[in-house]
């Protein structure tokens, strides 16, 4: 590891700003979260299961040390600060997703593959599940009037206005089993991007807008991070738009055109200008360092309506040519492994051995990114 701390205090110390940067990753200016405690100053971000940590504290000598610790509290790098400044950088930080994102996605932005055919994705839009759930939370009502834009907005500010993004998986994929833990409870009662996702996408056929999940996924295996968004189709524009549920996140251009998943690819790829709603829940330049690493590659169930993801799904990928999707997976099985209650060898051999023989269906890019 080679890692470079960057703190920078704002009015007075009432925001702390970090750059952490290593041969493997960085993220640059982010919020965290600080206290002052007895052995120096504590940094920290991500909820509790996925925390990471910088310790700042002078040692004998007098000089600033700092100490990187994993989301398991081991200690990852450590080092003296070869200069330190009492005087606070100004604004107009420089927002550049980390070099390494860029390239991956330039270096793999063909999506010709051999083995890709054409795949046809299925809405049901008729469940009476979904009558409830519109009419339990008036849904015609909060979506409005206007083109199909502007009532997938305000859902998705709905449904982001009483839930909280957190670390934690609930059980009953449905959006009203979702619903009922989590709108209005508070933070304690917060839902993971995949759950979150899942009801945005069920809230958007019940007012009659097509939409359904997308995974979106790091180029390397040795992460333990995903995200889930949603993907909402607008007739008006004959296009789709990506939603983030997690963050009341999206992209647009400069007419304020919100911005569809391939579109924000090859944006961050090529350094173009791209803009994040004023009213997201998550800082500019983490997000774009963000979708820059997960934007690699993608994955979304053939089908979609109540229920769906309650029982077992079929995934079609999107894959940029030239990637090994078996590979990936086996490797990032071993990856997340080495966290909580890991399995033993032969059960994590035969979880790759299943990975290999798997049947992975690929989508051209006309059925995938095609109403």
């Amino acid at each position: 590891w080679s890692v470079r701390f960057d703190c920078f205090a704002q009015s007075g110390i009432q925001r702390v700003l970090a750059s952490i940067a290593s041969d493997e990753w960085n993220a640059h200016f982010f919020p965290v979260n600080h206290a002052l405690e007895s052995d120096g100053l504590q940094l920290w971000w991500n909820d509790e299961a996925n925390r990471q940590k910088i310790k700042l504290q002078f040692n004998q000598s007098g000089q600033l040390t700092g100490e990187l610790f994993n989301r398991q509290g081991q200690q990852k790098a450590e080092g003296v600060f070869s200069r330190t400044s009492a005087t606070p950088t100004d604004g107009g930080f420089h927002v550049k997703p980390q070099d390494n994102f860029i390239r991956h996605l330039r270096s793999y932005n063909g999506f010709g593959r051999s083995d890709a055919g054409p795949v046809v994705f299925e809405y049901d839009y008729s469940h009476s599940k979904l009558t409830e759930l519109k009419e339990k939370y008036n849904l015609t009502s909060v979506a409005g009037v206007g083109d199909t834009q502007s009532k997938a907005i305000k859902l998705l500010n709905w449904l982001c206005k009483g839930t909280h993004h957190k670390n934690y998986n609930f059980g009953e994929m449905n959006s009203l089993a979702l619903l009922e833990y989590a709108y209005g409870k508070g933070a304690d009662k917060g839902l993971n991007c995949y759950n979150l996702s899942v009801i945005l996408s069920e809230m958007c056929l019940s007012a009659g807008i097509q939409a359904r999940a997308l995974w979106l996924y790091p180029m390397n295996p040795n992460d333990g991070d995903n995200h889930v968004v949603v993907m909402a189709w607008i007739p008006e524009r004959d296009k789709w738009i990506m939603l983030d549920p997690s963050f009341n996140a999206y992209f647009s251009d400069s007419g304020g055109n919100a911005l569809s998943p391939d579109e924000i690819r090859d944006m961050i790829a090529q350094g173009s200008k791209i803009n994040l709603n004023q009213d997201s829940k998550i800082d500019y330049s983490q997000y774009l360092n963000y979708m820059a690493k997960d934007m690699f590659y993608f994955n979304s169930s053939r089908k979609t309506g109540f229920g769906t993801f309650s029982g077992p799904i079929e995934l079609i990928y999107f894959c940029p040519d030239g990637f090994d999707l078996a590979d990936w997976r086996v490797k990032n099985a071993r990856f997340r492994n080495t966290f909580d209650n890991p399995l033993s060898a032969e059960e994590l051999a035969k979880r790759e051995e299943n990975m290999r023989q798997a049947k992975y269906i690929y989508a051209t890019p006309e059925s995938f990114w095609g109403k």
